[in-house]
């Protein structure tokens, strides 16, 4: 018999993050810059933490609430590339909310060739 142990809230709030970055990686192979507050991060972590199911959820709730509607933003046309976009959770409608910034040097900081990274963004 094997003996699974359950995941923590901290743990699935951990691999939310990881997962997250997946999600940080792939836009920016599109020019699309995201940053996500710790408002969604935590959202997803709640709604996710189902101990005897662990991670499972997890990657549906990221579809569901990020991917698919992010898919959609930038299928329109309203998040194209070279935008910055703060991804947050509206406790008031209970949604996941997308901000957009065009790139302006106030925002960005050019770091080490490699990137662009968000600063002064709240």
């Amino acid at each position: 018999m094997v003996d699974n142990e359950t995941l923590t809230k901290e743990q699935i709030k951990l691999i939310t993050q990881l997962r997250l970055e997946r999600v940080e990686r792939t836009t920016r192979g599109q020019g699309i810059e995201l940053k996500f507050t710790d408002a969604v991060l935590d959202r997803l972590a709640d709604v996710s933490y189902v101990p005897e199911f662990g991670a499972r959820e997890l990657k549906r709730k990221i579809q569901t609430e990020i991917e698919t509607p992010l898919a959609r933003e930038i299928l329109s046309g309203s998040i194209p590339a070279g935008d910055l976009v703060r991804v947050d959770f509206d406790k008031s409608n209970g949604k996941v909310t997308f901000v957009k910034h065009k790139f302006e040097w106030g925002y960005w900081y050019f770091w080490c060739g490699a990137r662009f990274v968000l600063d002064n963004v709240k």
